[in-house]
């Protein structure tokens, strides 16, 4: 089973390529050469745009980003996470995470609470409209199952084995 991380991690892979490989596409045609490297990286570019695309327009029917929707996930397999921690898990900076959570807040999803542990952070805490949104969004294994039904178990965790395998000689975290 496909799961939120797995999906986080391959989206991450996409927006390295983005950055590493300017290469223009036209017609989604792939150009594909005679170096496997190349090929790898044209093809995990492409498989990003195009489960980014298809997230993107899953979530814009619940009014959430897909950045959103990562902060909302974490947040739902355990409440009451530190921005530092959620920073780490979205593999973005506190910033940005303190961004996400200021338009979380006010679609009234989430609350900042004090860390009773720390004075010096706070807690990212879902609100009763949080959790309700739970129970209405949609799972990613159900939303991306129709695209990789070709695909069995042994497939897909080979898939993930060669992307942790990947990101590990990118010396990026997974």
């Amino acid at each position: 089973m496909i799961n939120f991380i797995f999906i986080i991690r391959l989206l991450i892979i996409g927006i390295l390529f983005n950055v590493i490989s300017m290469t223009a596409w036209k017609n989604q045609h792939i150009p594909f050469t005679n170096n496997p490297v190349s090929n790898v990286f044209l093809l995990a570019k492409r498989a990003f745009k195009a489960m980014d695309g298809y997230l993107r327009k899953i979530l814009a029917e619940l009014g959430l980003t897909s950045a959103q929707f990562s902060i909302l996930s974490h947040l739902w397999e355990k409440d009451q996470i530190p921005f530092k921690e959620l920073a780490a898990r979205c593999f973005c900076t506190r910033p940005t995470v303190t961004g996400i959570i200021d338009s979380l807040e006010k679609k009234g999803l989430v609350k900042r609470t004090n860390n009773l542990n720390d004075r010096r952070s706070l807690l990212v805490e879902l609100t009763p409209e949080g959790h309700n949104l739970e129970l209405k969004a949609p799972k990613l294994d159900k939303m991306f199952s129709k695209h990789y039904s070709s695909m069995n178990s042994d497939d897909l965790a080979k898939l993930e084995e060669l992307l942790k395998k990947f990101l590990q000689e990118l010396e990026l975290p997974w």
